[in-house]
């Protein structure tokens, strides 16, 4: 799996085919959204020095057909891990950005 998640990075983000056409294979599966949520939470625990159960974690999505699916991946992984997440459904990376500013 851990080989399969490096084909999925690109500099600094994810990427993937969510969704399958005929001539392309998906392969930004529910798994790997999963493992890769687990793996950041386990990434900001050490970086942060903080407990997981400690860790919030903001989501959002944006109109992709995909989006649903991923946004669930993504929270099933991080609250396995403890953390305590916050739909945001959906809505713009500003207001993304401002959830790591705003306490609220």
């Amino acid at each position: 799996m851990t080989d399969k998640l490096y084909q999925l990075q690109n500099g600094t983000d994810i990427r993937g085919i969510a969704i399958g056409q005929p001539d392309f294979k998906v392969n930004l599966t529910n798994e790997a959204i999963t493992a890769t949520a687990c793996a950041f939470a386990v990434w900001l625990r050490s970086k942060k020095d903080i407990k997981t159960g400690s860790i919030k974690i903001d989501v959002g999505m944006d109109s992709r057909l995909s989006g649903e699916s991923i946004k669930s991946s993504v929270i099933s992984g991080t609250t396995s891990l403890d953390c305590d997440v916050y739909d945001c459904g959906m809505c713009t990376t500003p207001a993304m950005f401002m959830t790591t500013i705003l306490e609220d």
